[in-house]
């Protein structure tokens, strides 16, 4: 935009030139004969327009050759070139991407918009990889997040801080997110933590625990057993994950419970994997493990919960592992009993 010259910086505005409102701003220009005449700006528009208005000090030079050459070198052959090429890239785009959706449909579904987003899209993401759906070592690119679940990558990056927190994400310098691959180390780490956590819990409330809280876990156990019997493997691991939630909380210990939720989806995305693998095997020993602990709480025995910890850990720990090393070798898991 050139700028105007002061002296007739005011009637440049509509309606204040001597053309009247709405009429096109003029310029006075002498005569031969030394009599001045009106000459429309609209005839300003020649070849010779920049240079008067350098030589009047209202253009610099390097506006000039600007305004005489790139201005007027953007034809519209150029402009339908540039349009054409990003129309045809953007149809490629959006066919390649109908095709990846076909091919591999998605294994997240759209969330509803609300104010709730970001806590929404943290749940679906963290079933996800519990229920194994997204896998050990998976890449996980904000943007196809995003578009599967249907929203901005701002909730689905606050989503992926927070399971890393949790210990299910992995963030890796200039590559991003990526689903928690276990190793053996990690696995011993995670059972000795819970069971000092479950222990300490356990002396806590053997003498907290009332016919309420003994009956609120066998209403526990009976929901285990009607999902064994459904088959529903989903309600049988959250359920199992509930039983010993439930004596962590109500030992009244404030600082015992934030440990527990630290470990809390690790241990479900491990008992999820054992689950997968043993369908047939697992759903009996939690069952089984569960009544145990149910009557020595009954019993006020706090010896004998303290030597089912672990025993129970140890034994989850060490088909864990078989699971993961048969898994890494490419063969079919089989329990041991």
């Amino acid at each position: 935009i050139y700028p105007l010259p002061q002296a007739d910086a005011g009637a440049a505005a509509w309606g204040r030139g001597t053309g009247g409102m709405g009429s096109a701003p003029s310029r006075r220009e002498a005569n031969p004969d030394g009599q001045g005449h009106e000459e429309p700006a609209s005839a300003l528009g020649t070849e010779r327009e920049p240079e008067q208005l350098r030589m009047q000090g209202y253009l610099p030079s390097a506006v000039k050759s600007r305004s005489q050459a790139g201005f007027r070198g953007l034809t519209k052959a150029t402009l339908y070139a540039i349009l054409g090429q990003y129309t045809v890239c953007s149809t490629l785009y959006a066919i390649t991407f109908l095709w990846e959706q076909w091919m591999e449909p998605p294994i997240l579904t759209p969330i509803a918009p609300n104010h709730l987003l970001a806590s929404q899209v943290t749940d679906r993401l963290r079933q996800a990889i519990i229920q194994g759906k997204l896998c050990p070592g998976e890449h996980l690119p904000e943007i196809s997040l995003a578009q599967q679940l249907g929203v901005s990558r701002s909730p689905v990056r606050e989503a992926l801080r927070l399971l890393e927190r949790e210990g299910l994400v992995v963030s890796v310098p200039n590559r991003g997110c990526f689903v928690r691959e276990f190793s053996a180390h990690d696995i011993d780490e995670i059972f000795a933590l819970r069971v000092a956590i479950e222990s300490l819990a356990a002396e806590w409330a053997m003498d907290r625990l009332d016919e309420a809280d003994l009956e609120e876990m066998a209403n526990l156990l009976e929901a285990q057993r009607e999902a064994a019997v459904q088959g529903d493997m989903e309600r049988l691991n959250q359920v199992d994950v509930s039983f010993h939630e439930y004596v962590c909380r109500r030992c009244g210990h404030s600082r015992l419970v934030p440990i527990w939720e630290g470990i809390r989806s690790q241990c479900l995305m491990l008992f999820h994997l054992r689950l997968r693998a043993y369908p047939d095997y697992v759903p009996r020993t939690v069952l089984s493990d569960h009544q145990s602990f149910l009557e020595a709480f009954r019993q006020r025995d706090l010896a004998r919960v303290l030597a089912l910890h672990r025993q129970v850990n140890q034994r989850v720990v060490r088909e864990i592992k078989q699971v993961l090393t048969k898994l890494a070798a490419g063969e079919q898991p089989a329990p041991e009993h």
